[in-house]
C-alpha cells in the first residue's frame, strides 16, 4: 500500500512538472533615480560673519547651524571662501579685508571666492537644548562638501566617522581639502 501511495504522489509530481509554464507577464522598469538632489546653499552664504584663517575666510563661531524653523534646513554647515586671486594678507590688511568680505552680497561672495559648503546632515545630529551648539553630531556621521561651480552646487566629496574617536580625522580630511584649494 506504502509503495503504491508513493508511486502515485512521485507520478503527480512528475505531471505537475510536465505542465506548460504559466505565461509570465513582463513589468515595465520602473526607473528609480538614486541622484540626491542638490541642496541650494546660496542664502546660507551670509548666515554668519567671516573670519580669516591662514589663506581663506571661514564662518565664525560653530558655522550656521541647523535650525529646522529657520534659514538652515539642511544641518550644520561651516563655509569656506578661498579667494580666487590667492592673495596672502598681512596682519595690516586682515581686518580690513574681513569686513570688506562681510560687507559682500552673495553674488558678489561667488565671483570673487571658490566656495566651500561642508555639511553635517540634519539626520546626523543631536538636540540638546541647554548644549553649545544646540545640535551636535551623532557618535557616527557623514560630513559632505559641496562646491559652487557653473551656477549650481556640486557634492565634491564626503567622509563617513564611525565614532567620537575618528573626529580627528575629519578634521584632517577637511584641512588637507582647504591646504590643497589655497596653494598658490
Amino acid at each position: 500500500m506504502k509503495k503504491i501511495i508513493l508511486t502515485a504522489i512521485a507520478s503527480q509530481a512528475l505531471f505537475i512538472s510536465c505542465e506548460k509554464p504559466k505565461e509570465v507577464k513582463e513589468q515595465p522598469a520602473v526607473a528609480v533615480s538614486q541622484k540626491k538632489e542638490s541642496p541650494d546653499f546660496d542664502m546660507l552664504l551670509k548666515c554668519s560673519e567671516y573670519s580669516y584663517d591662514e589663506k581663506y575666510f571661514i564662518t565664525a563661531d560653530y558655522g550656521c547651524l541647523y535650525d529646522p524653523k529657520g534659514i538652515n534646513p539642511y544641518g550644520n554647515l561651516i563655509i569656506y571662501l578661498v579667494p580666487k586671486n590667492k592673495t596672502v594678507l598681512n596682519n595690516q590688511q586682515i581686518e580690513a579685508e574681513t569686513q570688506k568680505v562681510n560687507r559682500l552680497n552673495i553674488e558678489q561672495l561667488k565671483e570673487q571666492f571658490e566656495v566651500f559648503v561642508y555639511l553635517t546632515p540634519k539626520e546626523f545630529l543631536n538636540y540638546n537644548e541647554q548644549g553649545d551648539p544646540i545640535y551636535y553630531h551623532n557618535g557616527a556621521y557623514k560630513e559632505e562638501v559641496y562646491t559652487h561651480t557653473q551656477n549650481k552646487w556640486i557634492l565634491t566629496d564626503s567622509i563617513n566617522i564611525r565614532n567620537v574617536a575618528e573626529n580627528q580625522k575629519e578634521q584632517k580630511w577637511r584641512e588637507s581639502f582647504i591646504l590643497s584649494k589655497t596653494k598658490q
